[in-house]
């Protein structure tokens, strides 16, 4: 897929630049040009020397013609084949030398010198500068994008530099949420009262918080995880939370989706969520915390009724921010808020591969 480049003004420093290198590329030409007509090189003199500065708007102008190719016509094509596409981009770029050849150089020296440097008796003025005008048009335009394509991929390069120092960081955060004495004095309360009663659930609550801890260290190194394989560790998960809260929690997966395997979500996100949910919310019998998992067609739902500890903690938001964070890295929608007086409702956007 192509990113369009940017159409605004890049800055006086890399503009003086180009200009510079328009003005050797212009005496360049004017001599080619010059050995085209008379076969030989000849140094300009007088009025000739209008003829090199009229190439100056010409090369400038094919510069910005050429950024509107990159930035509203290609992008208007990438549905077509590649072949096709690369016919049509050179067929703009050709035509685009000829009309800027024709606005900005030919019109300007018939109106410095007259018709005359036109005529038929200079028939190969018109020939030379009709030739090279459209092939300087596909040179630079072949540097241009060069240019663009190395700028645009060190870019995705940062971006998944960044993506990955991001995961890595939410992978850190993760365990830090996790491996704190507080939840692993939870679990081992838990897991002590219930090997005496029933050995099999705590087997199985072993086995759970193992897997679940096995994912937290496996997902350190995934920019996405499958759908798939997030439902499984999220059954995990909801495991130990009603092993531990029992009838204080109703928890709910609801999956509209067959296909798991072709959506993604970064890693850690639903989890996180959760997490927050019963870190903000106290959980009775009489008043149970409810948490409904509902996954559609491009999103992630996940829904709670609203019971507010006593003691209020006030929320940082950091790790809402990093599940930001990294969707806005991965360059997709941005997961939503939406709450009222009695349900908070967080909405995470999944990735699709056919």
């Amino acid at each position: 897929m192509r990113i369009a480049s940017s159409f605004n003004f890049i800055g006086w420093k890399p503009t003086l630049e180009r200009w510079g290198w328009y003005l050797l590329i212009s005496f360049i030409l004017w001599f080619f040009t010059a050995y085209l007509n008379s076969g030989l090189f000849s140094y300009p003199k007088g009025l000739q020397f209008f003829e090199i500065a009229f190439v100056w708007p010409f090369l400038e102008s094919l510069y910005w013609f050429h950024r509107g190719i990159t930035r509203f016509f290609i992008p208007r094509i990438e549905n077509l084949h590649k072949i096709t596409q690369r016919i049509l981009e050179v067929i703009s770029v050709w035509i685009v030398g000829i009309v800027c050849l024709f606005l900005f150089n030919f019109l300007p020296n018939v109106l410095v010198f007259g018709a005359v440097v036109y005529n038929a008796e200079n028939i190969d003025n018109v020939r030379a500068a009709f030739t090279l005008g459209p092939l300087t048009s596909i040179w630079l335009y072949y540097f241009v994008e060069r240019t663009r394509a190395r700028e645009h991929l060190q870019k995705e390069q940062l971006k998944i530099s960044r993506l990955e120092k991001e995961n890595y960081q939410a992978q850190l955060q993760g365990l830090k949420n996790q491996v704190n004495p507080h939840f692993l004095f939870n679990n081992l309360n838990v897991l002590a009262s219930i090997i005496p009663e029933d050995s099999e659930k705590a087997l199985e609550y072993t086995h759970n918080l193992s897997d679940l801890y096995r994912y937290y260290l496996r997902s350190a190194q995934e920019n996405l995880i499958t759908l798939e394989e997030e439902i499984k560790n999220l059954k995990a998960f909801q495991f130990l939370l009603e092993t531990r809260l029992g009838d204080q929690l109703q928890f709910s997966i609801e999956n509209k989706i067959d296909q798991t395997k072709n959506f993604y979500l970064p890693p850690l996100v639903l989890q996180e969520c959760i997490e927050n949910v019963v870190k903000h919310n106290k959980a009775t019998k009489n008043k149970p915390l409810h948490i409904n998992i509902k996954i559609e067609d491009n999103a992630v739902i996940i829904i709670n009724n609203k019971v507010p500890k006593s003691i209020d903690i006030v929320p940082t938001k950091t790790g809402w921010k990093n599940i930001k964070k990294r969707y806005d890295l991965l360059g997709e929608i941005l997961p939503e808020i939406k709450e009222n007086e009695h349900t908070y409702k967080v909405i995470l956007p999944m990735l699709k591969q056919e």
